[in-house]
């Protein structure tokens, strides 16, 4: 009796931390969002079903207000499988049954205790002109914008596609969440072939296209800029 005890606290435990790292993952991965201003009494399968039009729900978790927070609304965790699918319900105004002010809705972020830490790092990531904005180099010349964007949807909603005649390009994301997901991965392989991939570039600065794998960027007021121009 007291093994099979001892037994079930252990897969209780495992089971624990293993929920625990899965969520820490989510968080990173923007995959888990907040949603607030939900209607007292709601039940977490209303939930569930209301974003489960948008993709795979992996989780749902709502937190009613704490002891003398009566006054606030309660609120929920939804997790997302597809990076894609929660962006969309980022970004889409959320009407739901039972109050007349759409919801509010976030991406999670991690614990108070790393959350300054990591937001100083991830803005250091983003461009400061366009945050949703990233630079693709190596993009091949079949390939076009339509293809380029079903791609980087694995990492977010993409809402433009722009390519140039040589072969780079901008992709244009719905959150900057999106942005980070792809700028954070070390290797992206399109096609066989290994892309550039970095924070959107500022309008002032010209792409030159050296090979197939070199770009040189310097400002539109340079003597070179200049010089190429004529």
């Amino acid at each position: 009796m007291r093994r099979a005890q001892c037994s079930s606290e252990h897969e209780s435990c495992v089971h624990h931390a293993a929920r625990h790292k899965e969520d820490e993952l989510a968080v990173r991965k923007h995959l888990k969002v907040f949603v607030g201003g939900l209607p007292d009494k709601v039940e977490e399968r209303e939930v569930e079903q209301h974003f489960a039009k948008y993709g795979h729900v992996v989780h749902c978790n709502v937190c009613p207000p704490k002891d003398g927070e009566k006054n606030k609304a309660p609120y929920a965790f939804v997790s997302f499988r597809f990076a894609a699918d929660a962006d969309c319900a980022v970004v889409d105004r959320q009407d739901f049954p039972g109050v007349q002010r759409q919801l509010a809705m976030g991406f999670a972020t991690p614990r108070k205790k790393d959350n300054d830490e990591e937001k100083q790092k991830q803005d250091a990531m983003l461009s400061e002109v366009d945050p949703c904005k990233v630079f693709v180099g190596g993009i091949g010349d079949r390939d076009s914008e339509e293809e380029v964007g079903d791609f980087f949807s694995q990492w977010g909603l993409v809402t433009l596609v722009y390519r140039d005649r040589a072969s780079w390009g901008f992709v244009h994301f719905a959150t900057k969440e999106a942005a980070l997901r792809i700028l954070e991965e070390s290797n992206v392989v399109f096609h066989r072939r290994r892309l550039d991939i970095k924070a959107r570039l500022a309008f002032c600065h010209y792409v030159l296209q050296v090979s197939t794998s070199l770009f040189i960027i310097f400002p539109f007021d340079s003597p070179l800029f200049e010089f190429l121009s004529l």
